[in-house]
């Protein structure tokens, strides 16, 4: 009876519709021995909303920067003010004040480096956005969450990252669902190892059931 479980978990995943499981190569790959899986799970698709609200904040700051700028109180200097500081030079046998810097060229220059600098701050800060918002929906395919009779696998194809946590080290589980996720199916659940390690996968599927099946097989 107990054999059958993996293949049951199995055909519950392709019917629940959110994600099926890996390729029978790819078990091959991750498994060792006679390793079976017993829950598998991946991001939920809140990701998408979640990259949609930095796609849109990094378009705006792209798109707008021009404007974000000009809103920024800065004087322009006049014409005719006077000057700040000078040098003495002689001419015709008598001496006169040189300006070297007069208030207009300060408060022009002051204008210039403050809209270069609020520019490249914008530009920056919206391709780290427009990077994390396309992250986070690539995120949605490529990452993958597996309980197997001994470890959980955590793996993302995108960042070619791979955590391997041994059922024997895991101390504790809690999943966290919020406000939202008890209605929309998603949370994050948080492992401590027995070397007080902490483990956090956010945004997945059914968290509490991950929870649950993780404890039932410890």
């Amino acid at each position: 009876m107990e054999s059958d479980r993996p293949r049951e978990i199995r055909r519950f995943l392709e019917e629940d519709g959110t994600k099926a499981p890996l390729p029978e190569k790819e078990h091959h790959r991750l498994l060792a021995g006679e390793e079976q899986i017993l829950y598998q799970t991946g991001k939920h698709w809140i990701v998408f909303v979640k990259a949609l609200l930095y796609l849109v904040l990094a378009i705006f700051l792209l798109a707008e920067r021009g404007d974000l700028v000009r809103h920024i109180p800065y004087t322009s200097a006049s014409e005719g003010a006077h000057a700040v500081t000078g040098t003495v030079a002689q001419q015709g046998g008598g001496e006169r004040i040189v300006p070297a810097q007069t208030m207009d060229d300060i408060m022009r220059w002051a204008g210039i480096t403050i809209t270069w600098t609020v520019s490249g701050v914008c530009i920056a800060l919206g391709i780290v956005l427009l990077f994390v918002g396309v992250a986070r929906a690539v995120g949605f395919f490529s990452c993958q969450v597996m309980l197997t009779t001994k470890r959980v696998i955590a793996r993302d194809a995108l960042l070619g990252s791979f955590s391997s946590l041994s059922l024997a080290n895991v101390e504790s589980a809690r999943a966290d669902c919020g406000l939202l996720g008890p209605m929309l199916g998603y949370g994050k659940v948080a492992i401590t190892m027995g070397s007080g390690r902490k483990v956090s996968l956010a945004n997945i599927a059914r968290p509490m059931e991950f929870e649950r099946e993780l404890f039932g097989a410890k």
